[in-house]
Parts: C-alpha cells; structure tokens; sequence
C-alpha cells in the first residue's frame, strides 16, 4: 500500500470541484468497486545517464491528487480508482526489478478483471525508468496478443535492441515491445 507520504487525502476548497485525490482508495475491500488501478515503480536502477525517475510515483501521485477530476467530455470524473501502492524494489538489479514490475502489473490486471465493469477498467504504471516498460505490458501480450496496444509518451522511443549478454535498459523498453508484435 502507498506510504503516507503518497496519502492520496485531500480536501476540496470549493464544494462544486472535485479532486482526483477524493476518488482513491487504498482500501483492498473496495478494490472491487473500481474501474482505475494505479502501482507505482520507484526504480531506475537501468538508468545509464541521469538518475531520478524513482522518484517518479511520488511525484506523480503529489501532482494529480489536487488535479480537478473532470472529463474531456465535461462533468465530473466519477471513476473511482485503487491504488495498489509501490512496488518494493530490494536492489538495483535490473532482472530482479523486471520481475517485481511483472508481477505488480499481473497483480493489476488481476484486480482490473475483478471489477464491476472489467470491460471498462485501465491499468496505469506510475513510472520509473523506461525498462519496465516490457515487464509491465508482457502479462497484457500474454493476454491480449495483438489485440494490446501501447501509448508511448516521451521525448525519444527507447527503442534500442538488447544486447546478448546484458540486461535491458532504459533505452531499450519499447524496443522489446516491437520485437515482441
């Protein structure tokens, strides 16, 4: 579960505006009622240049928690979404890392597919650095196949080819996806 310094607890200032925070839940018993599952990775132990993207989920979870939840459409957001909290990382081993992030994305879909509306629910990795990114999406290949799609939203791809021998990195997330269909 998220620590307190992610409490997603915030208070609206005006009565007509709701926060995103205000439609999380760290509550396991009421995972069931949502349609938006969030996990943090606090890692970038595949980094190669500049550090930093660990601290990511909590940076994230700080800026959209005071976010107005509106719909593009217009409205309120009524969503509710479960935060499934930070995956915990022991070393900067990188395979060890993927296995962590694996398996906190199998958890998420898991929960995803026991919602009320599963058709309806979306899964969001609050990022770390850019290797996890096929870990993440490999339990939605394994299910989905070619039917899975993803959005990759950075200033590069990261679409780098793994070199034999050496454990991926952070340029090589999407490229992995590609070669895997």
């Amino acid at each position: 579960m998220p620590s307190q310094a992610n409490s997603w607890s915030v208070a609206s200032y005006d009565p007509l505006d709701r926060f995103i925070g205000q439609l999380v839940t760290t509550a396991a018993r009421e995972a069931a009622g949502c349609e938006i599952f969030l996990y943090g990775l606090p890692f970038d132990g595949a980094v190669r240049g500049r550090k930093g993207c660990a601290k990511g989920p909590h940076a994230l979870r700080a800026a959209l928690k005071t976010l107005k939840a509106c719909r593009c459409e217009g409205g309120a957001l009524t969503r509710r979404i479960f935060d499934l909290g930070d995956a915990k990382f022991p070393s900067k081993n990188v395979l060890k890392a993927h296995e962590k992030a694996e398996a906190m994305a199998r958890a998420a879909l898991a929960l995803a597919g026991k919602a009320s509306n599963p058709q309806a629910s979306r899964v969001i990795a609050l990022g770390g650095d850019h290797s996890l990114a096929f870990p993440c999406a490999k339990p939605y290949l394994d299910r989905f196949g070619e039917r899975f799609a993803v959005v990759n939203h950075d200033a590069h791809l990261d679409v780098r080819r793994v070199v034999k021998g050496q454990p991926p990195n952070s340029g090589t997330g999407y490229g992995r996806l590609l070669d895997a269909g």
